[in-house]
């Protein structure tokens, strides 16, 4: 009995630990991008990249940490799509997708998070087209929108877990 309190108490404290060590990562390696943490919580906002090939320099090379909870691109001109793989091992939470010229949201664009999206917002791009075949694999997603895009129609969605 007291080896198992032991092991748990072990198990707790390094998995608290671990989420204590989240670090940013030095601003000029992710420059424009910015990131902050709140808390144990690390923000990445990439509201200034100048083109997708900049975004997946930035985000494909190995930084400190990869679990974020929010990822927030805000009033950006220049991108037109989020392409497969531009996360490449970095998860988020929240996907924010705010005022712009996005068109398109690539099949794979977001799947490095299929454990961890609770919440997808794209508002006021230009999306037309969505891999929304893919929702479903999202096990913690409670919130999708879309509000202010060219999507035609939303597709009936197959999961049980917006809210």
């Amino acid at each position: 009995m007291f080896k198992l309190v032991v092991v748990t108490f072990v198990c707790i404290q390094v998995a608290v630990e671990s989420k204590a060590q989240r670090i940013c990562p030095d601003p000029s390696i992710i420059d424009p991008c910015i990131c902050y943490k709140e808390g144990d919580d690390l923000f990445l906002d990439c509201s200034q990249v100048m083109s997708e090939l900049q975004l997946g320099q930035i985000l494909g090379q190995p930084l400190p940490s990869y679990d974020f909870k929010e990822f927030t691109i805000l009033h950006n001109w220049n991108l037109r799509t989020i392409p497969a793989g531009v996360f490449g091992s970095l998860t988020f939470e929240e996907v924010q997708l705010k005022g712009g010229n996005i068109e398109l949201i690539e099949p794979g664009a977001l799947l490095g998070s299929v454990q961890t999206l609770k919440k997808l917002k794209v508002l006021n791009q230009e999306l037309f087209s969505f891999p929304f075949e893919e929702v479903e694999l999202f096990r913690q997603l409670g919130s999708l929108k879309f509000d202010y895009n060219k999507l035609e129609t939303l597709p009936p969605l197959k999961s049980s877990h917006f809210v």
